[in-house]
């Protein structure tokens, strides 16, 4: 830090995400970030997908990323690792971020997610099916009222 006259955390975060989006440039390819790189004011590749995964059902951080000309991936309340006794997968139709980006271009769309804390080969597939049916209906649902609308 001393040598690149970093002072602090912020500006080390800055200079690793420089150089990181320097290769993916040079490798042309697109950058995916957490949004807490976004939420940290790190200056971000222009090209860099901003991948929105907390704060469950406020999906404010979503406007908040594509207002900023970013394009998004949203997870935040479609983890399926979560345990939850009965069927809990109508709790995934319940998650909508579709009614906040309207039409929006950089809505690229959304995501399940599965951490291993909870999960192995014993639960995987009662955990995965038919929750992640349902995201995808919701995601799916939104893009056919989008093609419709053209």
């Amino acid at each position: 830090m001393h040598r690149n006259n970093i002072k602090n955390v912020v500006e080390l975060k800055d200079y690793y995400f420089a150089n990181i989006f320097n290769i993916t440039r040079s490798l042309k390819t697109v950058p995916i970030v957490w949004e807490e790189i976004f939420d940290d004011n790190i200056h971000l590749d222009p090209n860099a997908v901003v991948h929105v995964w907390k704060d469950s059902y406020d999906y404010s951080i979503l406007s908040k990323v594509m207002k900023s000309g970013h394009p998004a991936l949203f997870s935040s309340c479609w983890y399926l690792n979560y345990i939850k006794y009965g069927a809990d997968w109508t709790n995934f139709y319940r998650c909508d971020p579709t009614s906040e980006v309207g039409d929006n271009r950089l809505f690229l769309g959304g995501t399940a997610c599965i951490w291993g804390e909870f999960v192995d080969e014993t639960n995987l597939l009662p955990r995965t099916w038919p929750r992640t049916s349902a995201v995808a209906e919701v995601l799916w649902s939104y893009t056919l009222n989008e093609t419709e609308a053209k």
